[in-house]
């Protein structure tokens, strides 16, 4: 799947886990699999299995993780800005400022 692909499936999935204060808690929102079948309708990709082979990538980056299938996972939330660009870093305030 091309980047700016990839970019559109990391910012509409809302699931992620907040491992800084439970381990366990994830915050439930839009998943991959609605976002997958979306991008699917909207002709963006012709097969899920683009979107899953992105999921993978990212399991192995350990900026994913899942339980029992993997399209229905969250996302680490110490990765969440991971596509964010430079733009919405500053607009957004995660922008590092540099001394």
């Amino acid at each position: 799947m091309n980047p700016i692909l990839e970019e559109y499936l990391w910012n509409n999935i809302e699931n992620c886990a907040d491992y800084r204060y439970d381990p366990c808690r994830v915050k439930h929102g839009k998943t991959a699999r609605e976002v997958i079948k979306e991008m699917l309708e909207m002709r963006l990709i012709q097969s899920p299995k683009q979107a899953w082979c992105t999921l993978e990538k990212w399991l192995k980056k350990r900026k994913w993780n899942y339980g029992t299938s993997l399209d229905l996972g969250w996302k680490e939330i110490r990765h969440l800005n991971y596509f964010i660009s430079e733009e919405a870093k500053r607009l957004y305030g995660i922008y590092n400022k540099e001394k």
